[in-house]
């Protein structure tokens, strides 16, 4: 009953730890790419703003078009930002259920200790009574 026990909370602790060893890793890839998007935005609004004067257009429209490259790389980094925010929820949500699988251990091992423990007692008692 106890190696059963022991057996099924190292088992949820380490599938809490890949879990959130495997989160961890797939957020930072997440973010990764989203910063690397965010910079090659960023140079590509930089040569097709060079591209743009080179050739001698208004530096008016230059700058809005630069401008509003700008603005979308910036909003897709943060949209890749806010998918890598929920982090402490999913965490939150893994503990959870390695709280609840040792919880689960613990009672059945309590279920097993009381019915040896009423086993034991019935074996006693039937030997005191002869």
């Amino acid at each position: 009953a106890v190696t059963e026990r022991q057996t099924s909370i190292d088992a949820a602790i380490k599938e809490f730890r890949t879990s959130v060893a495997s989160l961890r890793d797939s957020k930072k890839s997440t973010l990764t790419e989203g910063v690397d998007t965010f910079k090659q935005a960023v140079q590509a609004a930089a040569s097709a703003a060079t591209s743009q004067c080179e050739a001698g257009t208004d530096p008016k429209t230059v700058r809005q078009d630069f401008q509003t490259a700008l603005q979308s790389a910036r909003t897709k980094l943060q949209s890749a930002r806010q998918s890598v925010d929920t982090t402490k929820e999913d965490i939150s949500a893994l503990a959870q259920t390695r709280e609840d699988t040792i919880q689960t251990a613990f009672k059945a091992f309590q279920t097993q200790i009381d019915a040896a423990r009423a086993e034991l007692k019935k074996a006693f008692s039937e030997t005191l009574n002869r």
